[in-house]
C-alpha cells in the first residue's frame, strides 16, 4: 500500500514537472532568430572607434573644464560626447546590417 502511495507520488511530481518545463519553455522570450542583428567590424573600425571615442571624451573634458564646471559636470560632458561619437560611428555598420537582411528584418518592425 506504502509503495503505490509513493509511486503515485512521485508520477504526479513528474508530471508536474514536465509540465512546468513546457509552460516555461513557451511562454520564454526567444532569443536569436531571424531578427538579430550582428555588427562585422575589422580590428581597423573597431580600433578607429576607440581612438574616436578617446579623443571626444577628452575634447569634452577639457571643454568643460575650461567653462568652469565641476569635475561631475565635465565627466557627464564627456560621456555625453563619447555617447554621441559612439552612436554615429556604429551609423554607417548599422545600415550595412540592415541592407544585408532587409528581407529578414521586414517582419520584425
Amino acid at each position: 500500500m506504502e509503495l503505490n502511495r509513493i509511486g503515485s507520488y512521485l508520477a504526479v511530481a513528474i508530471v508536474a514537472g514536465l509540465i512546468g518545463y513546457v509552460a516555461a519553455k513557451s511562454t520564454a522570450v526567444q532569443t536569436g532568430g531571424k531578427c538579430d542583428i550582428h555588427l562585422s567590424l575589422s580590428d581597423r573600425e573597431l580600433q578607429a572607434i576607440k581612438t574616436n571615442l578617446a579623443r571626444a571624451r577628452a575634447q569634452a573634458f577639457d571643454a568643460a573644464s575650461a567653462d568652469g564646471q565641476n569635475r561631475d559636470g565635465a565627466n557627464r560632458a564627456a560621456e555625453d560626447a563619447a555617447f554621441d561619437t559612439f552612436v554615429h560611428n556604429l551609423r554607417s555598420p548599422l545600415g550595412n546590417e540592415y541592407a544585408r537582411h532587409r528581407t529578414a528584418l521586414d517582419g520584425c518592425f
